[in-house]
């Protein structure tokens, strides 16, 4: 049973404006630990693909907002949740111990899509209910 869904769209001239502005700060609010070394990885020969790549979990994380119904706060936080890549590619969300638990309580899980271009990042979220009967 789906428990919730969101999208988010975001243009990457946005991001790459918010990374200037903050001089790379603003990755940093924004990704944790492992998705800032990918950030960082991809800079190196490209800062497009690093835009782009930043441009995709900013889109990811506002998307599980929407879809939890919650917004960005407790116990969602930018630094609660990675999208990160399983071993075939697949994004997936990573959760921090408080989101984690908050999950767990609802018997929910949560499945991500992320898709970008040049000028735009998309993803799109569905939580799903793993009881028939689904609380919020």
């Amino acid at each position: 049973m789906i428990f919730g869904i969101g999208t988010d769209i975001v243009r990457s001239a946005r991001i790459e404006q918010a990374l200037q502005k903050r001089e790379g700060r603003f990755a940093e609010k924004i990704l944790g630990p492992q998705e800032l070394n990918a950030f960082h990885y991809r800079s190196q020969p490209h800062f497009s693909k690093a835009v782009r790549y930043l441009a995709t979990r900013f889109a990811a994380k506002e998307a599980l907002s929407k879809a939890m119904g919650t917004g960005f706060r407790n116990p969602l936080s930018w630094h609660g949740v990675q999208v990160l890549n399983s071993d075939n590619g697949r994004p997936i969300f990573v959760f921090g111990e408080e989101l984690q638990a908050w999950f767990q309580s609802r018997r929910l899980s949560a499945h991500v899509t992320i898709s970008d271009e040049h000028e735009y990042a998309v993803a799109f979220v569905v939580i799903e209910s793993l009881d028939s009967v689904c609380q919020k």
